[in-house]
């Protein structure tokens, strides 16, 4: 389609869109999704570019459907000419994702665009796509990707550190990514990457309520306020949390996220093949050769070790693959109350047989605390997917958005400390204890002053360790805010302890809090008092 100038109208749109017919057509098999689709590609002859070429997605799913191969012929040119094209998309394509740089070009558009060649390959079987998709991924992994597990988002992809932030959108195109990787090579660790972005960044960036989200979310955010934004494109609220934000592309993607994740606990593989791939309490109907084998989950996941898988209804032959995470810590697996062998971290665990009412399949996934050195100059702790972080209590005050008719944020600011630094012993290890405290609130867990769980560990309040400021506009008038710090130097900490005490200190999972500051600067004591892994007056 074109205008009247005959300037091309973008067909990324219209990958989007479509994505809503695949979701019809595999829940329904009407035949109607498929015709329409197919008479789209056929009429619409426009050579595709730049973001266009993501239509390659649709075009591989009903060649898979259709077997009409036109489709797949076109999907390849579409590609090909895509490698052609210069400018700022060159990026994505073949070439550029077989080679070792640092790619750093908008987001959304190489998230969108790095899963092609793996579809590609599925329907070619031509290695060299295959390759190109994991490098691609592997220099998001190593350059860019964030400690609550999704890639930086300035706009551009723009690096690790602690200040770096990412946009709500890619949060879902992470995970929608990673779930075409998982299902093209079978390896665990795209599940991982898809629990870890969900549960950490995912949960982080809405209210409670999901009245409200951030555009653009730090693993370090002391205050989330219309100003404290440190990404500098667009508004300065960027990390506010607001009913709505412009453009409204981050406001939809709340939408994607935990429909992903759910739409991947449980896939579907060859023949009558089920997969368990990510976990949450449901019930799921397995359907084999006309039959239907219903399967009950209970689990707490991820604050609880144990998943349970109950057949309640149904009987049939089949295989079951069973996930298990690579940060299990001796994972366990029991059948009818038989202890199975062979259960690995990081491998699908198979079990093949009929299953009937009533069998129990019982799944122990330890976690372990876990400290980690992030970027040279901080430390952040992890706990089996879930990263934890120091939660600062907010004043939280709702007020009017001028922009936007009828629209809402949430001025959000400090009432508690956020300037603490790690102690580490005298081998730079970080001693921890690990709380775990009765779940009062089943519906809604993640929530600060109820956490599941709380890792304890000495800290120390680094004093010198304030906010930066910066002006921004608000319509014509000029204001100054607060902003969150980087991280202090390496070389400060020789004075760190100076004029502070080694306390004891409180860390929860990443999502449960608003405010939060999940990677700190450290400090070695070799002097560490037992007091400061005890809180709260329990014992440990």
């Amino acid at each position: 389609m074109a205008g009247l100038s005959g300037v091309q109208y973008s067909r990324w749109p219209h990958a989007i869109f479509l994505r809503a017919f695949m979701a019809e057509y595999d829940a329904t098999k009407n035949p109607v999704v498929l015709d329409a689709m197919v008479r789209h590609f056929k009429n619409d002859t426009v050579r595709l570019r730049a973001r266009d070429v993501v239509n390659i997605e649709e075009m591989i799913w009903l060649y898979r459907k259709t077997g009409e191969k036109w489709l797949l012929d076109k999907a390849i040119e579409t590609y090909k000419n895509n490698s052609e094209d210069v400018g700022s998309n060159r990026d994505c394509n073949l070439e550029d994702l077989l080679a070792s740089k640092k790619i750093e070009i908008h987001n959304v558009t190489f998230q969108e665009k790095v899963k092609l060649p793996a579809l590609l390959y599925s329907a070619t079987g031509n290695k060299e796509y295959l390759q190109a998709a994991l490098n691609g991924f592997r220099q998001l992994e190593e350059f860019h990707l964030l400690a609550d597990g999704v890639p930086s988002s300035e706009e551009a992809l723009s690096g690790r550190m602690p200040h770096n932030t990412h946009e709500t959108c890619a949060i879902s195109d992470f995970s929608w990514a990673t779930l075409y990787m998982l299902k093209i090579t079978g390896d665990v660790r795209w599940a991982d990457n898809i629990e870890r972005a969900t549960l950490n960044a995912g949960l982080s960036v809405v209210t409670k309520e999901f009245d409200a989200h951030q555009y653009a979310a730090s693993c370090n955010q002391a205050l989330a306020t219309a100003g404290s934004s440190t990404l500098m494109a667009y508004r300065a609220n960027r990390n506010a949390y607001n009913h709505m934000h412009s453009p409204q592309c981050c406001t939809g993607n709340v939408n994607r996220f935990l429909p992903i994740y759910a739409g991947a606990m449980w896939l579907r593989g060859q023949g009558n093949t089920l997969v368990k791939a990510l976990f949450g309490p449901g019930t799921y109907s397995h359907r084999v050769d006309g039959q239907l084998v219903t399967i009950s989950e209970q689990t707490q996941f991820p604050f609880d070790d144990s998943v349970i898988l109950t057949v309640t209804d149904g009987s049939a032959e089949f295989p079951l693959h069973i996930r298990i995470p690579t940060w299990a810590q001796n994972p366990q697996i029991s059948l009818n109350g038989t202890k199975l062998s062979g259960v690995k971290s990081g491998e699908f665990f198979v079990i093949n047989r009929k299953f009937d009412k009533g069998d129990k399949i019982e799944i122990l996934l330890p976690k372990v605390a876990e400290f980690k050195v992030w970027c040279e100059n901080g430390m952040l702790v992890n706990y089996g997917p879930l990263l934890f972080a120091l939660p600062v209590k907010a004043e939280i005050k709702k007020v009017e958005i001028e922009q936007y008719s009828k629209s809402f944020g949430y001025e959000m600011n400090p009432v508690s400390k956020w300037n603490y630094l790690f102690i580490v012993d005298a081998k730079d290890k970080l001693p921890m204890k690990v709380v775990r405290n009765e779940i009062t609130n089943t519906a809604n867990p993640w929530r600060q002053e109820q956490s599941p769980i709380e890792i304890i560990v000495p800290m120390a309040e680094l004093k010198s360790w304030e906010f930066t400021y910066r002006y921004y506009n608000e319509g014509k008038v000029k204001k100054i805010s607060a902003m969150t710090p980087y991280l202090p130097a390496r070389g400060s900490m020789i004075v760190a302890l100076r004029d502070s005490k080694i306390i004891p200190g409180r860390l929860v999972p990443y999502a449960t809090s608003y405010l939060k500051m999940a990677i700190l600067p450290y400090c070695k004591s070799t002097r560490i008092p037992i007091e400061a892994l005890a809180a709260d007056g329990k014992t440990y």
